[in-house]
């Protein structure tokens, strides 16, 4: 069933970015941490689903320029912005269970029909 399955995929990938978030805001207070990015494509045109693919940022250009090497002396975690990501992420993972729920609901009602 591929409704089934591209829910699944994609209750995976948001608990991946779930976890990407949970990272980034565990690391506000580290100096020179980069928070890591989490998208998701569509899976490949064989594959029905989402995936996930996951950034870390490479330092700009402004942060190489008369610096000595070494971590920031600052977090580039944006807090507002990752619970942003927290909040989008939960929301599409509740509307993926509702479908896991409602195929599961009319595969009873199918099973019962049949019996």
């Amino acid at each position: 069933m591929p409704g089934l399955s591209t829910s699944l995929s994609a209750l995976n990938a948001f608990s991946v970015g779930v976890q990407g978030t949970a990272y980034n805001i565990a690391n506000v207070s580290t100096d020179g941490f980069r928070p890591v990015s989490v998208r998701y494509r569509s899976g490949r045109p064989a594959d029905f689903g989402v995936e996930p693919v996951i950034t870390r940022p490479r330092p700009m250009p402004d942060e190489l320029v008369g610096r000595t090497p070494g971590p920031l002396p600052f977090s580039r975690t944006d807090v507002a912005r990752e619970m942003t990501h927290l909040m989008v992420n939960q929301r599409s993972f509740e509307a993926n269970a509702a479908v896991v729920r409602s195929v599961d609901e009319m595969l009873g009602v199918l099973v019962d029909l049949r019996v």
